[in-house]
């Protein structure tokens, strides 16, 4: 099977499936990702199941949660530098604090992209379950 060799070589995985062929493979990649459509043995083999059968806007919202977290470390780091920058002209911070408060605000920001790093999910976004009774989804992720 092809996914369990690239899983084997330390590749990392997802795959989009939706019949009963694609179980094995949605099991075995790191991510499995089923369409609302699918059968019940790839949705029950799957990680994520999407609740539509649009995968463009899966990958819209993995994107705008990527450009929020962009966008909110690009905020900050000009907020911070800002602040510094005006504290310093007015004569209010030494250098030695001027850096430490830089270095440390770079490294909240730093850790914060960390959050798109694969196998990390921000605070309250891990995984829910949701009954197949009443949604099409086994299992989605926030």
């Amino acid at each position: 099977m092809r996914v369990r060799e690239l899983v084997a070589r330390g590749h990392s995985v997802a795959i989009v499936g939706n019949g009963i062929n694609d179980a094995p493979a949605l099991i075995e990649a790191h991510v499995g990702v089923a369409m609302a459509s699918g059968t019940d043995v790839a949705r029950e083999s799957a990680d994520i199941v999407l609740l539509g059968n649009d995968l463009l806007k899966f990958c819209e919202a993995l994107a705008r949660r990527t450009r929020r977290i962009i966008w909110s470390n690009f905020a900050g780091t000009i907020g911070v530098d800002a602040i510094g920058i005006l504290l310093a002209a007015a004569g209010a911070l030494n250098p030695l604090l001027a850096a430490f408060i830089h270095v440390s605000s770079e490294l909240v920001f730093i850790l914060n992209s960390a959050r798109l790093l694969p196998g990390s999910c921000a605070p309250g976004e891990g995984y829910r379950a949701a009954p197949l009774s009443s949604s099409p989804a086994a299992h989605v992720r926030s």
